[in-house]
């Protein structure tokens, strides 16, 4: 079987992708997001390492047509987010009285 990544969302762990492994399948969890203290570079080697290692990730590139269709759809959910602000603001207030 393969590593997946997932998420906790209410309490649930939630994979990040569908998984196709039989129900019952026993798993082991352990949060990622922050490293401790022993998994942290100590010495000016390893930290280096960790440098040029973030800095071998290559740079997303996208064609004329992707920035455009990035752009527009930034814009549709801006408007998208701003026409149910008063909305959310509401709820907001309610679920605080």
């Amino acid at each position: 079987m393969t590593r997946i990544s997932a998420i906790v969302r209410d309490g649930l762990i939630v994979p990040r992708e569908p998984l196709d492994w039989p129900n019952g399948t026993e798993v082991e969890v352990s949060p990622t997001d922050a490293a401790t203290d022993d998994e942290r570079p100590d010495s000016p080697e390893e930290i280096e390492a960790w440098i040029a290692s973030w800095n071998a990730i290559p740079t997303p590139v996208m064609s004329d047509e992707e920035w455009v269709v990035w752009e527009r759809r930034r814009k549709d959910d801006r408007e998208w987010e701003l026409s149910r602000a008063d909305e959310r603001g509401a709820k907001t207030r309610r679920g605080l009285e």
